[in-house]
């Protein structure tokens, strides 16, 4: 049985981020970002499954819908703003982020902004956006695409790497679209033992 979300708005700048948030009982969560035209359902629906999954093991979740969904740096805003509610709200400051084509870009610029970032993944990334990448280090950055993704080729998800420093992991699924749906199973125990691991 699914754990139901508590949803709310979060007020940031001239708008709200509207939140649907999974509770757990330690200090750790994660933010799970949309790609262009939002929703908080992820690449092959894998964010509302996840964030349930994570509960069980005391890891809380934030899904996001953010005030533009499309444009960078208030997309950027609005994460920083989730991370300061969970911190300051919830005291989770050992927070992972995920973000999916456009959204690999906004959590790869806020994890360089914020240290309470512990882990940044990315499914499908843009390459632009990220040039802070090599920022996070330390923090492990875990990289997934398709080889066969018609929107974004895979080569974002190489270029993404070759720049970003050690401790980085990319996972290439052979044949796979943009939200690897062929391979959806193992892309989801990727980044469930990822967050498991890193957090």
């Amino acid at each position: 049985m699914q754990a139901s979300a508590i949803k709310f708005d979060l007020k940031n700048r001239d708008g709200y981020v509207r939140c649907e948030f999974f509770k757990g009982n330690t200090d750790k969560g994660v933010i799970y970002m949309h790609g262009v035209g939002g929703g908080t359902h992820g690449p092959s629906n894998i964010y509302h499954p996840m964030a349930d999954d994570l509960q069980k093991s005391g890891i809380s979740s934030l899904l996001i819908d953010c005030r533009y969904d499309s444009v960078l740096e208030e997309c950027i805003s609005d994460i920083l703003a989730c991370i300061e509610y969970l911190d300051n709200q919830e005291h989770i400051n050992r927070i992972g982020l995920i973000g999916w084509s456009f959204g690999g870009a906004v959590v790869i610029s806020a994890a360089a902004a914020d240290e309470r970032v512990k882990t940044v993944v990315t499914v499908a990334s843009q390459s632009y956006g990220t040039n802070d990448v090599s920022d996070i280090a330390p923090r492990p950055v875990l990289l997934i695409h398709g080889t066969s993704d018609k929107t974004l080729t895979y080569q974002c998800s190489v270029d993404i790497a070759k720049r970003a420093k050690e401790p980085k992991k990319l996972i290439l699924f052979e044949g796979a679209d943009h939200g690897i749906s062929q391979n959806s199973k193992e892309m989801y125990d990727l980044v469930r033992s990822w967050f498991l691991e890193n957090l």
